[in-house]
């Protein structure tokens, strides 16, 4: 992350997270970085970073990758192609500005996809399944070690002292499939 952000470190600003319930809503741009520097406006071809007061955007955390979708207001569109969460908690959605321009303050309309969203509550809902089966059938020692949760798959990491059989794979995949 880079300097550009300073300035809402030393605020403490964080976004606030709405996408509990929400995969719209409307927030005034907080600030707008450009090959990390921050700048008052961006328009078409622009890649930026934006940082808005409220997000529906879930940003990248815990193995699980952001949302994606789309900040629009009047003549711009700009297509958030990920979003991350930096250490300081704030929620930055990375993307390139199709039509009109963005400017500090402006108020936007942030949509979340909400396909990608629904696939990747999914997997990540499959994730917990996983786990429980991998429990049942190797063992309550069995831990997970890491994930990569996205909409059009899963990984799961997890601990065991032997190799899997592919009888103890197969009793897995039955359990997860009839899930």
């Amino acid at each position: 992350i880079s300097d550009a952000y300073r300035s809402l470190t030393a605020t403490s600003v964080k976004p606030d997270f709405l996408g509990y319930t929400d995969l719209e809503a409307q927030s005034e741009v907080l600030l707008l970085v450009k090959e990390g520097q921050e700048v008052a406006q961006a328009q078409r071809g622009d890649r930026v970073e934006v940082v808005t007061a409220a997000t529906p955007f879930y940003g990248e955390s815990g193995g699980q990758v952001g949302d994606q979708g789309v900040i629009r207001t009047g003549d711009l569109t700009l297509a958030v192609e990920e979003t991350i969460k930096d250490p300081a908690g704030r929620i930055i959605h990375r993307g390139k500005v199709s039509t009109g321009q963005i400017a500090k303050g402006d108020t936007v309309r942030l949509c979340v996809d909400p396909l990608k969203r629904q696939q990747t509550a999914l997997n990540h809902t499959a994730t917990h399944i996983l786990h429980g089966a991998l429990r049942q059938v190797l063992g309550d020692h069995v831990k997970q070690a890491g994930s990569r949760v996205a909409p059009e798959r899963l990984r799961f990491d997890f601990t065991h002292f032997a190799q899997v059989s592919a009888e103890e794979i197969n009793e897995i995949e039955t359990m997860v499939n009839a899930r």
